[in-house]
């Protein structure tokens, strides 16, 4: 069984999501959000969307309705914080 996963935008959209990542980038935390229905642009059989943590998502609620706002978002490390044990958890 899956899980899915709801994003609040801060434009008052709930975006159902099958897979959630956390994305530490040098411009910001972005949320890499992939829904199973077919892209509209490209012949893909999942869409991707990216979404910026600080300025476009109100809140991501789990399957259970449990909500966490972005400040309290368990974060993944970067690849490259990882590799130096310098990344967030």
């Amino acid at each position: 069984m899956t899980e899915t996963i709801t994003v609040g935008l801060t434009d008052g959209r709930e975006i159902a999501v099958d897979e959630l990542t956390v994305l530490e980038l040098d411009n910001g935390t972005w949320l890499r959000c992939v829904r199973a229905e077919p892209s509209r642009r490209m012949a893909f059989d999942e869409t991707t969307t990216y979404y910026r943590l600080e300025t476009d998502v109100e809140y991501v609620e789990d399957g259970a309705g449990n909500q966490n706002v972005p400040g309290s978002i368990e974060r993944v490390p970067t690849l490259a914080a990882a590799a130096e044990g310098t990344g967030r958890r």
